[in-house]
């Protein structure tokens, strides 16, 4: 369980405490194997990276090379060591012992990873760990809004994007930290609550910021018009880079939009089959991301449909892919070559 600190200032209508808490529930298919992918470093911390002694393998940090553990707790820890810089015997101080083994030592030496100060006479060396080996930054149970932003900017996000009338918008950089830290490059990302659609806007804007490829499925009840009011308007807005009244939001972010509303179909349809079909293309389309155009990509469900087809199979040169219904194959076998 994550909190969210998501207030910059309290409530002032609270009647006891202002609620400046929320919390994320993280669930893994399989926990044993899944690990949350690490953060990487923002600006802040990157500028403690630097490269006072000219090193060319670029810019690092240093971190202490002892430990707090006595030499009775750890003697295998507790030997001495060389300044090379002053031939000086250096000796851990009496409650601590070194981080490393001797062997551990023996390579950081080798690689010269141990730094004795500007000067080269510091009590004893720092270690060296550079920028570019940096795997990421660990995930904390805590996400301030520093970081992530808080509920008063998210509404404000919503009003530049011209969405009004919606009072829990969650803020976009909590919802890129969430995929950031559960998802991958090609991700498809489901909100089954999707609100005032963040969760797209976190999507879009992550594909933009790293070149990736993540997909997002929005699904809402409508409940108050929430998706012809907001959900959808936002969307779009971020992808076109114009709001719904025709100002300029931004430049926009190329990507594909489609829309669609469920409808249902009783199981005791009498039948059931030709009740699905009839719904068949809008599930195609957004298994397959096309769109079933009748010239590149064609759609058969009915006898009349494969024998239009089959008579004048030349007017479509283009066909990139044919969906069939099963009974039709057998209609299509006349120009079958060309179907492969």
């Amino acid at each position: 369980m994550l909190s969210w600190f998501k207030k910059a200032s309290p409530s002032n209508d609270a009647q006891f405490f202002s609620n400046d808490i929320e919390y994320i529930l993280v669930y893994a298919k399989n926990k044993q194997v899944w690990r949350p992918n690490r953060l990487p470093l923002n600006e802040k911390q990157k500028k403690y990276y630097k490269n006072p002694d000219n090193d060319p393998r670029g810019d690092w940090n240093s971190a202490t090379y002892t430990c707090n553990k006595t030499n009775q707790q750890r003697p295998s820890l507790y030997y001495p060591i060389v300044n090379p810089n002053t031939g000086e015997e250096v000796w851990p101080k009496e409650t601590a012992v070194w981080a490393y083994s001797k062997e551990q030592y023996a390579e950081h030496l080798k690689d010269n990873l141990l730094y004795w100060g500007a000067d080269g006479k510091s009590r004893y060396p720092r270690f060296k760990k550079f920028l570019s080996n940096h795997q990421g930054v660990v995930n904390r149970t805590l996400l301030h809004y520093d970081d992530v932003g808080h509920t008063q900017g998210a509404s404000m996000e919503l009003k530049k994007l011209g969405i009004r009338g919606f009072e829990t918008p969650k803020p976009v950089r909590l919802i890129e930290r969430v995929i950031r830290i559960a998802g991958r490059p090609n991700s498809i990302v489901l909100d089954c609550f999707a609100g005032s659609g963040t969760t797209a806007q976190a999507v879009l804007e992550l594909n933009q910021e790293d070149g990736g490829n993540r997909h997002f499925i929005l699904c809402t009840n409508n409940e108050n018009n929430i998706c012809e009011n907001a959900t959808y308007p936002r969307v779009k807005t971020v992808i076109t880079g114009i709001r719904s009244d025709g100002s300029k939001y931004s430049d926009g972010i190329p990507a594909n939009l489609k829309y669609y509303k469920t409808d249902f179909v009783a199981r005791k349809e009498e039948y059931l089959s030709d009740a699905l079909l009839q719904h068949i293309t809008e599930m195609i389309q957004l298994e397959n991301g096309i769109n079933l155009d009748g010239k590149n990509y064609l759609m058969i469900l009915t006898d009349e449909q494969a024998d239009e087809l089959s008579a004048h199979w030349s007017q479509y040169p283009n066909i990139k892919a044919i969906y069939l219904n099963s009974n039709q194959v057998g209609r299509l076998s006349a120009v079958g070559q060309n179907l492969s």
